[in-house]
């Protein structure tokens, strides 16, 4: 519960001021009045923990007044807070037996210091009245060394302080504090001890180094509150030996600072957990996953694991509880903050921590190595896969090679000054080099259809164009990949369709443009263009009932890749062919 203040002041801008102050730093405030009567009133109804007196107030009952009636009836802490600085107003003050005496104005540092020393040493010196008939049991029983120290003086000693220190009562009693001190810790000691009579408020404990009568060094460590002791101030010592205590401390901070250095300059992440929320981290965890201890720390490990991986986790974590003994490193996904997912190899041991059960877990990033095995394992399951297609493959195209032939036979010579088999030997070279440009590809399913067409055509331009014809070749495709089902009826279609232009569109010696272009529709839909500015193809070429075989097979894959194709005859020929990627085939095991 927050400390409750009654505040007695006349100047309603100061007891507005102090209203402010107080709140603000936690105080709740049991009333304010301006005369002294009006105090006792509240204070006798709200029974508040402090009274902030001004020393002049409105009414009969000045504030020196109001103080000792509501200290002797209440037992109510006060202190005085006012602008007197008359010695005889101070004298009056005095015997009320204050708790505090602030002059104004005071800062809220003061202020406060002054209330919760005020409302400390009220409660000590209740529980010294409440207690005085046990006392002499109490101390003369007391696991710790109990002294009253008065002008640096040891004025009384119960039996444990006669014990630590060697000497009799009679000799402890009247010996200066300093003669049992470690000269080293002298200053020190004289000047806390002065700062607490000077200041009225307690030091927190403070261990000293203190000599026995043997020359015995040890650590105690020193609790005082002051006391009245035969009319005049003094301190109270509770003084433990805590030398054991202190060796062991050192010995644990050297081990902790080592365990320190060792985690945190550890190259494996390193964490804590209890149940399953994190208690420590160490750095090379936080570079690991991207974020501070602070963002990690007090979180639950289930919010970095990947979704994915959270049923497996929770199977092993029950088939550990059930007694199964698995393999002690564990490999799931974790979630970074820069959204990246990354895996981790995590090895977790059980642990005491503070009388609980916790885990010590040591992380290892192996986001690199499960990249690569799956580059692996994806590159076995394409050569299968690929050893397979060739197989099919092989058969496949000898099957074309066998019907190529048989068609050739059936249109019987071909055009005169072109050998048939020459241009068989280019029907058979676009399905060779379509294999070739796949197999010398990292990717053993798709081929760059740009990179084909380039080499394919290259070739035919060397191969058919008559000897004095200059043809300029211009191509626009896109960096298009296409399946082996789909490359291999376009490579056909262009060659047939490359090869009409250069045997039939220019005559010898003439020159021309041959354009070629492939573009992507979208949706899996593409486009080729084969256009020429020759002669012209005839009016009587009819694609739907050819006379020669190119034509015959342009038709054919034109239906085999579910395209349509058309025919434009003004100034040369443009052939326009509108076709989607062919389905894989699959293939069989």
């Amino acid at each position: 519960m927050p400390t409750r203040i009654l505040i007695v002041e006349d100047e309603g801008v100061i007891a507005k001021n102090l209203v402010r102050s107080l709140s603000n730093v936690g105080y709740e405030i049991a009333g304010i009045v301006d005369s002294g009567e009006d105090a006792l009133r509240v204070a006798e109804a709200s029974k508040p923990d402090l009274v902030l007196m001004d020393i002049k107030l409105t009414g009969t009952l000045d504030g020196v007044e109001a103080a000792d009636r509501i200290r002797s009836r209440f037992d109510i802490p006060v202190v005085y807070l006012t602008g007197y600085t008359e010695r005889d107003v101070l004298e009056r003050a005095k015997k009320t037996e204050p708790y505090g005496y602030l002059g104004k104005p005071s800062t809220l540092l003061e202020l406060r210091s002054t209330i919760e020393t005020a409302i400390y040493k009220h409660q000590a010196d209740k529980r010294v009245r409440e207690s005085e008939e046990r006392y002499r049991s109490v101390v003369r029983n007391a696991a710790e060394a109990i002294v009253v120290i008065q002008d640096l003086v040891c004025k009384f000693v119960n039996p444990k302080a006669i014990k630590l220190s060697g000497y009799s009562e009679d000799e402890l009693v009247g010996m200066p504090l300093l003669n049992l001190v470690h000269p080293d810790d002298r200053p020190l000691a004289v000047a806390r001890y002065q700062q607490m009579l000077a200041d009225g408020a307690e030091p927190g404990p403070v261990s000293y180094r203190f000599v026995d009568k043997n020359g015995n060094v040890r650590w105690l460590e020193i609790n005082t509150v002051i006391i009245t002791w035969e009319g005049r101030n003094a301190g109270l010592s509770l003084a433990s030996d805590v030398t054991d205590r202190r060796r062991v401390e050192r010995t644990l901070r050297e081990s902790e600072e080592r365990y320190r250095q060792l985690v945190e300059n550890s190259m494996t992440g390193i964490y804590t957990h209890e149940n399953g929320v994190f208690t420590y981290v160490n750095q090379r965890l936080c570079d690991m996953m991207g974020y501070s201890s602070e963002e990690i720390v007090g979180e639950h490990f289930w919010n970095f694991v990947h979704p994915d991986d959270r049923e497996a986790i929770k199977r092993r974590g029950l088939a550990i509880s059930q007694g199964e003994r698995l393999d002690p490193y564990v490999e799931f996904r974790v979630l970074c903050k820069n959204g990246e997912t990354r895996w981790f190899q995590v090895l977790s041991t059980p642990m005491s921590r503070h009388g609980h059960t916790a885990n010590l877990g040591n992380v290892a990033d192996i986001t690199d190595r499960k990249r690569a095995e799956e580059r692996i394992r994806e590159s076995l399951r394409e050569k299968e896969v690929m050893l397979r297609e060739i197989h099919h493959r092989v058969k496949n195209n000898l099957a074309v090679i066998v019907s190529l032939l048989g068609l050739q036979s059936q249109y019987g010579e071909g055009v005169p000054g072109h050998n048939p088999f020459e241009e068989l030997q280019d029907r058979i070279r676009s399905m060779a080099l379509a294999h070739e440009f796949l197999y010398q590809s990292d990717n053993l399913a798709d081929l760059r259809i740009d990179h084909y067409i380039d080499c394919l055509v290259s070739h035919l331009v060397r191969s058919i164009a008559d000897v004095g014809t200059e043809v300029v070749l211009t191509k626009e495709i896109d960096p298009i990949s296409f399946n082996l089902d789909t490359a291999i009826p376009t490579g056909f279609l262009l060659t047939e369709l490359i090869s009409n232009c250069l045997k039939h569109a220019f005559p010898t010696g003439s020159r021309g443009e041959i354009r070629l272009s492939l573009h992507s529709l979208g949706e899996g839909q593409f486009e080729l263009i084969v256009a020429d500015n020759g002669v012209g193809m005839p009016e009587d070429v009819d694609l739907s009932n050819p006379r020669s075989l190119g034509l015959d097979l342009v038709g054919v894959f034109v239906t085999q890749l579910q395209g349509t194709i058309e025919i434009r005859r003004d100034q040369g020929t443009e052939v326009r062919i509108r076709f989607k990627e062919a389905a894989r085939k699959r293939t069989m095991p």
